[in-house]
């Protein structure tokens, strides 16, 4: 297998949004995880006749105890989509003996914002 440096869906988005939940909850006291490929496959964005093998995992599984005591379980997955399908890129449950708090998102990854689509002008 052919290593290259550079980011993956592990390295950056997933680590990051790790990052900001245990801020907001605490560090895991124990964690398992599972990684893997589903789409192998991916078109260039600007070559649509091109497409490469993906070589990094596009879905990763992990579950674990908090040091607070609360487990958690994390989703994350590299396809994107669902925000056009009406849907949330990202979904973060936070579930409580006083209730359940849901934080929703356009895009998967936490610490980005998609910016606002442009507006058509109106003739003046």
């Amino acid at each position: 297998m052919l290593l290259l440096p550079g980011g993956s869906l592990l390295s950056i988005p997933l680590m990051h949004t790790l990052d900001g939940i245990s801020t907001v909850l605490g560090e895991f006291k124990s964690i398992s995880a599972l990684e893997s490929t589903q789409i192998t496959k991916v078109q260039l964005a600007d070559k649509e006749d091109e497409t490469l093998t993906r070589t990094s995992p596009d879905n990763i599984l992990l579950h674990g105890q908090l040091q607070g005591g609360a487990v958690m379980v994390v989703q994350y997955k590299g396809a994107s989509g669902y925000a056009e399908q009406g849907g949330f890129d990202f979904r973060w449950e936070i579930l409580g003996d006083k209730g359940t708090i849901v934080v929703k998102a356009d895009i998967g990854h936490m610490q980005v914002r998609r910016a606002p689509r442009p507006q058509p002008r109106r003739p003046s």
